[in-house]
């Protein structure tokens, strides 16, 4: 097995060096050293509370910015825990299921349930009531708060968000004023009898969801990894106010682990959208001049696809100048790479990055899937620094890219395992002649989920008898970052005997005309059989009877597809006017797919010659 060992102490010795009187990342240790004390939620909302006049929550009302301190925040929490106690008096302190979208009041809510001394189990708000039933039998809660209510058993509080802090941004300010504001913050803290566990899960249906645990020590060395983070990177925590957009699912470990408690612990504003439409997340970056966004291959592709449409449409010198200018900037990256970002950003100022996300953003971080090679080239070309990390719910965030080499941040590559956690792979074969640094991914590490639930009882950690979580991906670990192929279940296996990665063939298919969402799959050539064809499935708004245009995505497809070789080329197309099915709204869904193009069951139109 090989294997790949962080040794932390080498970068803690030289972290003085590294950030040089960045004063952001003085403070952020210095949170870092007081969560040493106590590893525990108490602990995190302790030094939330620390940051004192530092937004903390910002967003747009009645089309003008409005902003919440850490220092106010305590208030609106303690709020909610007093309301929660009395809704669920008579209960007993076990989880409660939090299925709300992200908005201004849902960390009010999520911090209230703990305070009051019952366990968050963080739930998408898309899902339909059977699987939240589900959720409810396997973590036995005792109660639910949603946006609507519901009826989930006689045995079940179900309380409306609104029941508890109207979900309007208005009443939030008017318990801010008027609470108590006497004694210590200390004091107030203490006066609360504090859960320390979360519950997350899985995407999946009833019989595949599985329900992890996070407890106040886990959770806790996850915030701890920002010591590799912040002092090898000063652009993911930079020293000025930080705003990050708060778009991500928060019941998803990248939305909440990352996304809110990572950069809240480095004080930054979480930026709360109206909505998740990509223009209104593009437009609010702008109106709040937000800093650094977390997103999801999705976005980030789109957002590389839509620059090249826009430019497709451009004079021919137009054209030219972008890809000169976009030379430039990476030949600047490549010789000093934060140059190279400032000067790209006076670059492509005007018509291009003010149409994005605006001028202030400093750093993307993307996660929960794989990002296409140019996308992540052309977006860090234009200026926004863009590197990719990994994490799963079961073993939380366990890396992601710190070195700001431009070759490195472009690779596709996630970093290095973060200082709680070790890697090592498992190949996939045992022949000799096998790669050895190729296989499967698994970790172990005292950040990694503390308990599963199933039917109401807490079972043992998914870990082997060595300790380790085999997370079911294929990783390919070099001396100098871990490199994500796939998915074991998604791996297509045809007749060449070859393994064939999805991710890998996608890369060539961005740009296809009229084309929103796509991915490449194995479907079996009969039902029975041992061998899979490589398909393409396309989402387009076009019609299937409009022959020009088949004609014409048939010869992109096909252009595309004579560039493989022979045992990775693409058998037919399948092409469908229905969303493709999405995991949390992050990545497609192969498996749905797959059954239902196998089982007949799925609305295609299919393509067959590719010549």
């Amino acid at each position: 097995m090989f294997n790949f060992m962080l040794h932390y102490s080498g970068i803690q010795s030289i972290v003085v060096y590294i950030h040089g009187g960045n004063i952001m990342i003085d403070y952020c240790i210095s949170c870092l050293d007081q969560m040493k004390k106590e590893y525990s939620y108490k602990n995190i909302f302790r030094i939330f509370c620390g940051h004192g006049d530092r937004t903390a929550i910002q967003f747009t009302h009645e089309s003008k910015i409005k902003k919440i301190t850490f220092a106010e925040h305590e208030f609106v929490a303690e709020y909610n825990a007093r309301k929660i106690k009395k809704l669920f008096a008579g209960k007993e302190k076990g989880f409660v299921i939090l299925k709300l979208e992200n908005k201004v009041e849902w960390f009010g809510i999520f911090w209230g349930i703990i305070m009051a001394g019952y366990k968050p189990f963080l739930v998408d708000y898309r899902h339909n009531d059977d699987i939240v039933k589900y959720f409810i039998g396997q973590s036995n809660a005792v109660g639910i708060i949603t946006a609507k209510g519901g009826d989930f058993g006689e045995d079940i509080v179900s309380i409306k968000a609104d029941d508890i802090i109207t979900c309007d941004k208005t009443e939030i300010f008017k318990v801010i004023s008027e609470a108590d504001k006497s004694g210590t913050v200390e004091d107030r803290i203490n006066s609360f009898d504090w859960a320390d566990e979360v519950a997350l899960c899985t995407s999946g249906t009833t019989s595949t969801a599985k329900t992890y645990i996070y407890n106040g020590y886990a959770i806790a060395n996850q915030v701890l990894n920002a010591y590799d983070v912040i002092s090898v990177n000063e652009v993911i925590c930079s020293d000025r106010e930080m705003r990050n957009l708060a778009f991500l699912p928060l019941n998803h470990i990248f939305g909440f682990m990352a996304n809110y408690l990572w950069y809240s612990f480095f004080s930054a504003a979480q930026v709360v959208p109206a909505n998740i439409a990509p223009s209104t997340l593009l437009t609010t970056c702008r109106e709040h001049k937000v800093t650094h966004m977390l997103a999801v291959p999705l976005l980030v592709n789109n957002i590389a696809k839509g620059i090249e449409k826009n430019l497709a449409k451009q004079s021919s010198f137009k054209r030219f100048m972008f890809k000169t200018l976009c030379n430039i900037s990476i030949s600047a990256q490549k010789i000093n790479p934060m140059f190279g970002i400032k000067l790209a950003k006076k670059m492509f100022k005007g018509s291009v990055l003010n149409s994005l996300a605006g001028t202030s953003l400093e750093c993307i971080i993307c996660g929960g899937g794989h990002v296409l090679p140019e996308a992540i080239r052309t977006i860090n070309a234009i200026g926004y620094y863009t590197l990719c990390g990994f994490g799963m719910t079961e073993v939380g965030i366990t890396s992601l890219e710190t070195n700001k080499s431009f070759k490195r941040r472009t690779a596709g590559g996630v970093g290095i395992p973060l200082k709680s956690v070790n890697y090592r792979i498992v190949p996939m074969s045992s022949d000799e002649n096998a790669k050895k640094n190729v296989g499967e991914l698994q970790i172990r590490g005292k950040s990694l989920h503390s308990h599963m639930l199933k039917d109401g009882e807490y079972i043992p950690t998914a870990y082997n008898e060595e300790g380790w979580f085999a997370t079911g991906d294929i990783g390919r670990l070099e001396t100098d970052s871990l490199y994500i192929e796939g998915r074991l279940k998604e791996v297509i296996i045809n007749e060449s005997g070859e393994n064939v990665y999805p991710d890998e063939l996608e890369d060539l298919f961005i740009n296809l005309e009229g084309v929103s969402n796509f991915t490449i799959l194995g479907i079996k050539k009969a039902k029975n059989s041992n061998y899979e064809d490589i398909v393409l499935v396309c989402q387009t708004s076009e019609s299937f009877e409009d022959a020009e245009y088949i004609k014409r995505l048939t010869a992109q497809i096909a252009a595309q597809n004579a560039k493989l070789a022979v045992y990775k080329k693409l058998n037919y197309v399948l092409l469908t006017n229905e969303p493709l099915p999405l995991s949390n709204g992050i990545k497609v869904r192969r498996v749905v797919i797959k059954k239902q193009a196998e089982s007949g069951e799925g609305n295609f139109f299919k393509i067959e010659k590719l010549k």
